[in-house]
C-alpha cells in the first residue's frame, strides 16, 4: 500500500500556481551556488550527487498533467552533473518531456543547484545543497560526515505541511492597491540579468541595529529607497510594494523540504511620505510587527487553500484551470513592484569551513528580486531582473558601499546589455 501511495503526490498549495504560469521569461527556477576553495572534480561531484539524491526522494519526482490537476510522479531518472552552459535559471520543466525538476552543474570552483519551485522552496533546496557539498568534501578532502541539523525520515521530508496545518477558510482578498510597476527594455533571449554584491556582514548588521530594526527590514528599506529614487513623478502616484516570502518553518514545526512559505507585503507611498530612511523603516517595521505573527501567517495561508478545496475548482478540467491560475498569477503580479527573499544564515560543519568560500542564491523573475543569504562573516545579495536598465541596482549597492568599501560586485551582464 505504501508503495502505491508513494508513486505519486499532489502538489502542495504553494506549488499549484507554478506549472500554469511558467514561461521562458518567468521560469520559476531558483539557483543556489557554493564557491569552493579549489576547482570542482566532476566525477566526485557526481558520486556525491548520487548519494545525496537517495536522501531526498521528492527530488526524484517528475511533473505530470492529470485531467483536473498537475501531480508529481515517482521516476527512475537519475541526476547527472553537467558543466554550466545554460542561461541562468533557464526552464527545467518541459511539458512534452519527462525530466527531473532540478539540475546540478559546476563551473570552475562553483557548484550550482537549480530547482523548479514546484518541488521545493529555498529552505529545502539549501538543505539539499548543504548535503551535496558535505558528501563532496568528504570524498575530496576527507571531511567527516556530520548531522546537518535537518535530519528526519523520508516521510517527514516529503510532508505537505500546508495540508497538515490547513483549516480552509473563505479566500482572503489581498486588499492591496495596484503598485508602481517597473518597466523598460528587456534582455534578449528571455535572459535573467544578475548583479551580485558580497560584503562583510558586520557593517550591515550595525546599520540595522543603529535603526533598531532587523537585517531584513533594513534591506527592505534600502530596496524601497532605491526603487523610489528611480520612479518617475507619474509612477510615484502608486505605492512601491515588496513581496516578501516568509519561511513558515519558523512558526510551525515542519521537517519538509517541499514548499512551506507564505508571502507578506510591505508598501511605501513616496507621494505621501518624505522618502527618508527613518520614514521608510518606520513603515516597514509597522508592517513586520503586524504581519510576522503566527496567527496572521496561518490565517493567510489557510485562506489560500480554499481554492483547491472548492468543489467547482476540483471538477474543472485542467486546461481551464491553467487559464484561471495564469490570470490570477498575472493579476497578483500587478499588486507588487519587486520581491525580497532572505534565506538567512547558511551553516556547515566546522570541518567543511576551510574548503568553502561562500554561498549565493538568486531567482528567475519577470520583475526584480533581491535574494539574500549569509555564510560566516560575509553576506551575499543578488539582484535579478529581466530589464537592461540597472539604475536601481546601482543605487542599492552604492548605499551598501557606504557601509563597507570592500563590497565586491559581480554580474552576468555584458556591455551591450545596457
Amino acid at each position: 500500500m505504501s508503495k502505491t501511495k508513494n508513486k505519486w503526490k499532489k502538489l502542495d498549495n504553494a506549488a499549484k500556481i507554478f506549472p500554469s504560469s511558467s514561461t521562458r521569461a518567468d521560469t520559476h527556477v531558483f539557483r543556489f551556488s557554493c564557491e569552493l576553495d579549489a576547482p570542482v572534480e566532476p566525477s566526485l561531484l557526481q558520486e556525491a550527487l548520487d548519494e545525496t539524491a537517495k536522501s531526498f526522494p521528492i527530488f526524484g519526482y517528475v511533473l505530470r498533467r492529470g485531467v483536473f490537476w498537475y501531480y508529481l510522479e515517482a521516476s527512475t531518472l537519475e541526476p547527472t552533473v553537467t558543466q554550466e552552459r545554460r542561461h541562468l535559471c533557464a526552464p527545467l520543466y518541459h511539458p512534452t518531456a519527462r525530466t527531473l525538476l532540478y539540475a546540478v552543474s559546476y563551473f570552475g570552483s562553483t557548484v550550482n543547484l537549480e530547482v523548479y519551485h514546484v518541488i521545493s522552496d529555498g529552505t529545502g533546496a539549501m538543505h539539499f545543497l548543504r548535503t551535496l557539498i558535505m558528501h563532496y568534501l568528504a570524498r575530496k578532502n576527507g571531511v567527516p560526515r556530520e548531522n546537518l541539523g535537518y535530519e528526519t525520515a523520508h516521510a517527514g521530508m516529503n510532508d505537505d505541511s500546508f495540508r497538515r496545518y490547513s483549516k480552509p477558510i473563505p479566500m482572503e482578498r489581498l486588499g492591496l492597491p495596484r503598485s508602481a510597476l517597473l518597466r523598460g527594455s528587456k534582455l534578449s533571449e528571455n535572459r535573467t540579468g544578475l548583479i551580485r554584491g558580497t560584503m562583510h556582514l558586520a557593517p550591515l548588521l550595525e546599520a540595522a541595529h543603529a535603526h533598531h530594526v532587523t537585517l531584513t527590514a533594513y534591506l527592505c528599506a534600502c530596496l524601497l529607497s532605491a526603487i523610489g529614487e528611480e520612479l518617475s513623478v507619474r509612477a510615484r502616484r502608486r505605492p512601491v510594494i515588496l513581496n516578501i516570502p516568509v519561511n513558515l518553518r519558523n512558526y510551525l514545526a515542519s521537517d519538509s523540504v517541499r514548499n512551506f512559505f507564505t508571502p507578506i507585503y510591505v508598501s511605501y507611498d513616496f507621494a505621501r511620505g518624505d522618502g527618508t530612511m527613518p520614514d521608510i523603516l518606520a513603515r516597514v517595521t509597522e508592517t513586520f510587527s503586524r504581519e510576522l505573527v503566527r496567527e496572521r501567517l496561518v490565517e493567510h495561508f489557510n485562506s489560500l487553500t480554499a481554492f483547491e478545496d472548492n468543489i467547482i475548482a476540483r471538477i474543472t478540467p485542467l486546461p481551464i484551470k491553467d487559464l484561471v491560475l495564469n490570470h490570477a498569477y498575472r493579476s497578483n503580479g500587478k499588486k507588487y513592484t519587486a520581491t525580497l527573499s532572505n534565506v538567512g544564515i547558511v551553516r556547515m560543519p566546522e570541518a567543511c569551513l576551510p574548503h568553502i568560500r561562500g554561498f549565493h542564491v538568486c531567482n528567475a523573475t519577470n520583475k526584480m528580486q533581491l535574494c539574500v543569504c549569509s555564510f560566516g562573516d560575509k553576506i551575499s545579495l543578488s539582484l535579478t531582473s529581466p530589464y537592461t536598465n540597472t539604475n536601481i541596482q546601482r543605487r542599492f549597492f552604492r548605499h551598501l558601499q557606504t557601509l563597507d568599501s570592500t563590497l565586491c560586485i559581480e554580474s552576468n551582464l555584458q556591455d551591450d546589455d545596457s
